[in-house]
């Protein structure tokens, strides 16, 4: 007779979903065959897509085809994985579903979904509106609100007060994406809430995992800008009060400040102008190092918007901040594929 502790565990991953409310529906579940979850930490919505196998054009029929105002909710789960943790889970969110994709031969039929709520005054309608003498976080609380979208701010979100900015033939999501771009925020759009963060905060938080160069499973690319790579910034800005041309200099700490990134914009003050300069030199720096790593291993530590440390690279060792994560979950395998950039924690 066995005893408990010979049990052998299989090492397990799968996919639960919500359809409409309803949790893992047999008509989804039953012709199941591909599984895949695009994941931000800002720029761009999540998205997910569901490959069914469409066996007698059931997904073509009126009580199968999605309808307009349908969505889904998706967990991937983990357990007894060789990647800790052991037992994970990942929580996608909520998605509105907005395409569908039907091909043969075989029979297969396609739904994606988006994390952004398909309403045409949030995402889809272009507006012309200036916005005057309001804090940051209180244009955002106003567009969240008439998109019927709650708000989450992170740690360390800073509130400026903006005296004058235009919303000139964008929508609202394209305006708070820029907006909150200039402050060196990032905004994720997920389970209908919109999360916005200090993405300098988070980039110095300590790493969550290590990659190995020896261990790294996946192919991988690194792009490192050698020449090109900015050292200071040099912000020319008009001043809205007086309309005067004023001027804004930075130079990153411990760099002789040679190659200057030249820039022109708007700015309420000196105070205001440092924080748009250096968020854009800091977000020059992101694009110079970054790391791509495809059909690694699937798990739950892969999460965008997470710091891991990077060894084994030489010059490149370090801690990266992920950018994006793609989770593909098959009927034999379950992989992702990684975007991250080295963080830029120095000012």
């Amino acid at each position: 007779m066995s005893k408990a502790s010979d049990v052998i565990t299989t090492m397990s991953s799968y996919v639960t979903l919500e359809y409409n409310g309803v949790s893992n529906p047999a008509a989804i579940t039953e012709h199941l065959e591909d599984f895949t979850y695009t994941d931000f930490a800002s720029g761009s919505a999540d998205t997910i897509s569901v490959t069914l196998f469409n066996k007698n054009g059931v997904w073509l029929r009126k009580d199968f085809f999605p309808g307009k105002n349908d969505w889904l909710k998706a967990t991937i789960t983990t357990e007894h994985w060789p990647i800790k943790p052991a037992n994970g889970k990942i929580k996608c969110g909520k998605f509105q579903i907005d395409h569908v994709q039907y091909s043969g031969y075989g029979e297969r039929a396609t739904i994606e979904g988006i994390a952004v709520p398909q309403k045409a005054a949030f995402s889809f309608t272009q507006r012309n509106k200036t916005w005057k003498k309001m804090q940051f976080q209180a244009i955002i609380d106003v567009i969240a609100k008439k998109a019927g979208l709650g708000v989450t701010y992170g740690k360390g979100t800073s509130n400026p007060t903006i005296e004058e900015i235009s919303q000139s033939g964008t929508t609202d999501l394209e305006f708070i994406f820029s907006l909150c771009s200039q402050y060196d925020m990032a905004l994720k759009v997920y389970n209908s809430k919109l999360v916005i963060y200090d993405q300098t905060t988070y980039e110095k938080k300590a790493p969550v995992f290590t990659i190995n160069r020896k261990e790294l499973q996946g192919s991988y690319t690194i792009d490192a800008d050698i020449n090109s790579k900015f050292d200071s910034v040099k912000m020319q800005y008009t001043n809205g009060k007086d309309s005067k041309t004023l001027t804004y200099s930075f130079k990153r700490p411990g760099t002789n400040g040679s190659r200057t990134l030249f820039i022109s914009s708007e700015a309420d003050s000196q105070a205001d102008a440092e924080k748009k300069a250096k968020a854009q030199l800091r977000q020059s720096l992101r694009e110079s190092t970054k790391i791509s790593i495809s059909e690694m291993m699937g798990g739950s530590r892969y999460v965008a918007g997470s710091v891991f440390k990077l060894e084994g690279f030489g010059k490149l060792n370090g801690n990266y901040f992920i950018d994006q994560v793609t989770h593909t979950k098959g009927a034999s395998k379950y992989t992702c594929s990684m975007e991250a950039h080295k963080v830029v924690t120095d000012f």
